[in-house]
């Protein structure tokens, strides 16, 4: 098939799935990181909106749960969920999970108290060079994981 048939089949079949959906409600989960999504913030936050102005513009609305994390991957697996966002994409959801390309980027780093280690500055390239140090984390977040 030449290129210009696939592309009208496939903008075929994005109106159809379009015209199938419209208007309905999209249930989708997200959980707690101000200032990208957050139940307590004007339209659910930065992240949040971005989701709901891309929906409306397909004709779409979205509902939002909010769950900690790994609920939410937990209604996306049952299927009560539609979506599930924002996600760090990992090798071991990617091989469960399919992703949009990004719709934000954000740097994640963590902070410490430099007096517990003397002044001392921690160096890593990776996360493996953290295993001599105690971290808190979050079961469900992207670095638990990696189980470093």
């Amino acid at each position: 098939m030449k290129r210009t048939q696939i592309l009208a089949i496939s903008i075929f079949f994005t109106v159809l799935a379009l015209s199938v959906f419209a208007g309905e409600k999209i249930i989708l989960a997200t959980g707690e990181w101000r200032p990208y999504t957050s139940q307590s913030m004007e339209n659910y936050g930065l992240f949040t909106e971005i989701v709901t102005a891309v929906f409306r513009e397909l004709g779409m609305e979205a509902e939002y749960r909010f769950y900690p994390w790994k609920r939410c991957e937990a209604e996306l697996v049952s299927g009560k969920v539609a979506a599930i966002f924002p996600y760090y994409k990992t090798d071991e959801r990617m091989k469960i999970y399919h992703y949009t390309d990004s719709v934000a980027v954000s740097k994640n780093g963590f902070f410490y108290l430099k007096k517990r280690l003397q002044g001392k500055d921690i160096v890593y390239g990776k996360l493996e060079d953290l295993k001599p140090y105690k971290i808190g984390g979050n079961i469900g977040y992207w670095y638990i994981l990696n189980k470093i």
